[in-house]
């Protein structure tokens, strides 16, 4: 989906006049690492032994830290469709402090909660709570 959204985003700028839309690769409970610069990094490391593995993780630190695919306090809304449950309940607390980090003064997030396909769920609101408390 991504590379097909990519592929088409010129053309849908230029039918509309305008580009404001980015699609970049990432995972949103991590959303200092650029998983296509990390690409790169392992198409010149073949990870296949501790050290290439310990080479790797410097690598991922050195991304998130010099390059962050997002960088704090740089987006006015994140905004969520159905995808905020699927994130393992052990990585929540990551999730709510990524989506803090990248959020300007006074930014927003919202998410959309798909409620035909299942029960709605007050555990992601209580997570952000927590995190705010």
């Amino acid at each position: 989906m991504l590379d097909l959204a990519r592929k088409h985003a010129p053309a849908v700028a230029e039918q509309l006049g305008y580009a404001i839309v980015e699609f970049r690769c990432g995972v949103i409970q991590d959303l200092a690492l650029d998983l296509d610069a990390l690409e790169v990094e392992l198409s010149e490391t073949l990870v296949s032994d501790p050290v290439n593995y310990s080479t790797l993780q410097h690598a991922e630190e050195r991304l998130r830290r010099d390059c962050p695919l997002v960088p704090n306090d740089s987006v006015d809304c994140v905004l969520s469709n159905c995808v905020l449950n699927l994130v393992r309940g052990q990585d929540r607390r990551q999730l709510f402090a990524e989506i803090f980090r990248v959020l300007r003064f006074a930014g927003r997030a919202a998410e959309q909660r798909c409620l035909d396909a299942c029960q709605p769920s007050t555990s992601l609101m209580l997570s952000a709570s927590q995190m705010i408390a």
